[in-house]
């Protein structure tokens, strides 16, 4: 992050100059937002991943046992190396959903 000023152009010289940052930092914060939504979709996969390898699906509560199973139905366990963007856009939007 940093000052929004630095993103705004003064239009008179610096005399008196009243810019409205509201709009901006808008703009920016809601991109944060979905940024956010996107890094915790891809921590979930990793989290349900670790799951799969230690097979400890079993010991999971059943409130857990039910995000694990509701990644799955999007993103099944990664077997090999593959592009998986379309299965992290759909956990997002089901993430921003739910």
């Amino acid at each position: 992050t940093n000052p929004m000023y630095v993103h705004s152009i003064p239009c008179n010289n610096d005399n008196q100059d009243v810019v409205s940052m509201g709009t901006n930092a808008a703009v920016l914060t809601r991109k944060v937002i979905s940024n956010t939504y996107e890094v915790q979709a891809i921590l979930s996969t990793a989290v349900a991943q670790a799951i799969d390898i230690a097979e400890n699906k079993a010991k999971l509560s059943s409130s857990t046992v039910k995000i694990y199973d509701k990644i799955r139905s999007v993103f099944p366990c990664v077997e090999e190396d593959v592009p998986m963007f379309k299965e992290i856009e759909e956990l997002t939007k089901i993430l921003k959903r739910d």
